[in-house]
């Protein structure tokens, strides 16, 4: 189970972070992030996917991920040397 999501600089959310338990609901109002923080979580669910696909004996198949996949969805005011990102934790565990 997820414990915490964060994304920073995906569409609208240039720092956000949720804590997760058994149950989340979002809530809010017109335009306020809750479709693009889930269209961040299966973008960059999508991208780790990718990166870790295997071919039928199990070895790896590098799909490489290159700019393209990430600046569509960049913030629209976040300078260019500020990175996209996406981190999780999960079970105590923290992946970046």
């Amino acid at each position: 189970m997820f414990r915490k999501i964060t994304l920073k600089n995906f569409r609208t959310h240039v720092n956000t972070t949720i804590e997760l338990g058994p149950l989340c609901l979002l809530i809010g109002g017109n335009n306020a992030g809750k479709s693009n923080f889930i269209a961040g979580i299966s973008h960059f669910s999508k991208l780790i996917a990718r990166a870790m696909l295997v071919d039928e004996f199990n070895r790896p198949i590098n799909k490489e991920v290159t700019s393209e996949d990430f600046f569509p969805y960049r913030h629209r005011l976040t300078s260019p040397d500020e990175p996209m990102g996406f981190s999780c934790e999960w079970l105590g565990i923290k992946y970046v």
